[in-house]
């Protein structure tokens, strides 16, 4: 008896002593080179694009801990600028750092046996993201030569601990109360920031196979997120972007933006002296942004936007201009060569307007007050939105099909055709207004261009336009009855005699002025014809394009040439005038 206890407490004794060893290698010897093997792979299998700091990392293999007081895993700047062939196969740079890591409950056995880490859930507060956007990297397709793609991705985790253990498995993984932060690797002042994010992923799964898996992201098939409190200021500081919440689904590729916003910093009155050559501002707000079918791995990989359907809830825009102040000379662009030009691939299937306003403000270079004019409850779907190379060389066009109301009057139906891959920016416009009081268009005619009308309906209105980036045709066929005009000085009728008999001089003889349109069965069809000034906006050449027919319907003759800047000045709104004019 008595040897049995001395073998039981020496046995005692040595696997005390034995799991003592094991402890202390493990904490102070197995978990210096662990650290330092990681931080060396992330190294080596990056070729220097990427270090990884691992601080005070301590494994207790008895315990089934691991922790570490932080974790840094970022690009090498100083690499990076010295060897710049790198920089530009990466769209993206990523960098994450966590206050800390504490892993418990591990398996033991199946660590030691199978190299094999299995956890049920892993908590994280407070980490800190930043996504650094290359704008000199240009990346076409997501699946490249797959050895390479695997070896030198740095999101491939598998790659840091292949050899020593073959999976890991994760059954959630909770990011709370996080930042994320979004620069540009040439201008780092332009900088996004979501104070306030979570994610949850579940279902993790980390093996030599699952990085090529593209069911997968972040090494799962479902993953839920949200973010609260963006704010970006324009690089001018004159505007500033801000969105409530912003949530991300894997189920369904689903991004929403509640309540969006993109306003001035300034009044209109401020916006002129903050920049010399501003003379208009804009406004928009959307209650809610829905993108449903995104590919989401390809938007994080590399920046493409590919999308089945987006739905904006109450979108409205408010646009004001200056004609006091200067305008700056520049050529716009047409939306297919906006669309051409963006740093990034976009093919959107359809895109949705549900309840939209828009109102248009002008101040005349003589207007004491601006004139408006409004689209309201605006409804429509854009279809076959895209700048992707091969979908524009083979003929890929977009429409639209929508609704608004005139000044909240008259139904406006449009369809719209966009030859997105056309040299030419060739476009094809159709429409009917349907009845309205006409007198609606007073708050623009009467402080924009000292017109009243008086009285008069719009029966009907169909016009179709077809053009391109230089010059726009087409035909108006314009139904209108009682149409009465009359001319102001400022803001007061003319009332005396002589300024009386002038104005109607001038009418007479220039103005063949139909009150009716048909006139019998005699339907005057207005002929459209207009060239396009290039430093004037796509809704500014539209509208030309249709006052041309509207000054041919109404019968107005060419104005000689000494009476030209008074036609102008009376009747801009009822006549094209000149490429040049606003």
């Amino acid at each position: 008896m008595k040897k049995v206890l001395i073998w039981l407490l020496s046995t005692a004794v040595i696997l005390g002593i034995l799991l003592t060893a094991v402890q202390v290698l493990s904490l102070y010897v197995v978990s210096p080179i662990v650290g330092r093997k990681l931080e060396q792979r992330v190294t080596e299998w990056t070729d220097s694009l990427y270090q990884l700091d691992v601080q005070n990392l301590r494994i207790n293999l008895l315990g089934g801990t691991i922790r570490s007081s932080s974790i840094l895993f970022g690009p090498d700047t100083s690499h990076i600028r010295q060897h710049h062939e790198q920089l530009l196969q990466q769209p993206n740079l990523f960098e994450v750092q966590l206050d800390g890591l504490n892993l418990e409950d591990i398996d033991v056995m199946r660590l030691l046996l199978k190299r094999e880490l299995a956890l049920d859930a892993i908590e994280i507060r407070e980490p800190f993201v930043r996504v650094i956007r290359n704008e000199l990297a240009r990346t076409d397709t997501l699946a490249q030569d797959t050895a390479q793609t695997s070896r030198r991705d740095p999101l491939n985790v598998y790659q840091y601990f292949n050899g020593v253990l073959h999976t890991i498995e994760l059954g959630e993984l909770w990011l709370s109360e996080g930042t994320i932060v979004l620069e540009q690797w040439q201008h780092a002042e332009n900088r996004a920031e979501l104070p306030r994010f979570s994610l949850r992923i579940r279902d993790i799964k980390i093996d030599s196979t699952a990085h090529l898996d593209r069911d997968r992201m972040f090494y799962s098939e479902h993953f839920r997120g949200r973010a609260e409190g963006f704010r970006i200021e324009t690089p001018d500081s004159l505007y500033v972007l801000s969105i409530d919440s912003v949530g991300i689904d894997s189920d369904g590729g689903r991004l929403s933006l509640d309540s969006l916003h993109y306003t001035p910093l300034f009044k209109r009155s401020e916006m002129g002296k903050m920049l010399e050559k501003r003379n208009a501002s804009t406004e928009v707000s959307v209650a809610r942004v829905d993108l449903k079918g995104v590919d989401l791995k390809r938007l994080f990989r590399l920046n493409d936007c590919y999308v089945n359907e987006v739905d904006l809830d109450q979108i409205r825009l408010l646009s004001y201009k200056n004609k006091k102040l200067y305008e700056e000379k520049r050529i716009r662009p047409l939306p297919q060569e906006i669309l051409r030009e963006l740093p990034i691939h976009v093919k959107i299937d359809s895109l949705k307007i549900k309840d939209g306003f828009i109102r248009y403000d002008e101040l005349g270079e003589e207007s004491i007050k601006p004139g408006y004019v409004t689209f309201e409850r605006l409804n429509g779907v854009l279809r076959n939105l895209t700048n992707v190379p091969w979908m524009l060389d083979t003929g890929a066009t977009a429409t639209f099909d929508g609704s608004a109301y005139l000044m909240g009057q008259g139904r406006l139906d449009a369809h719209l055709k966009f030859m997105l891959g056309d040299s030419t920016d060739r476009f094809e416009v159709r429409g009917t207004l349907g009845k309205m009081d006409l007198t609606a268009l007073n708050e623009m005619t009467v402080n924009r261009v000292f017109v009243r009308i008086k009285e008069g309906q719009n029966l009907r209105t169909d016009f179709h336009i077809v053009g391109n980036g230089e010059r726009s045709g087409g035909e108006l066929r314009w139904r209108y009855q009682d149409l009465k005009i009359s001319v102001l000085n400022g803001d007061k009728v003319l009332e005396d005699e002589e300024s009386r008999r002038d104005i109607i001089s001038f009418l007479a003889n220039r103005l063949v002025l139909r009150s009716d349109n048909p006139k019998g069965d005699d339907l005057r069809v207005g002929q459209i014809y207009f060239e396009r000034n290039p430093q004037k906006s796509m809704f500014n050449y539209w509208w030309k394009s249709a006052l041309s027919g509207m000054k041919h319907t109404l019968g107005v003759e060419n104005p000689r040439p000494e009476e030209k800047t008074f036609w102008e000045r009376v009747m801009n709104w009822f006549g094209a005038g000149s490429k040049q004019e606003e």
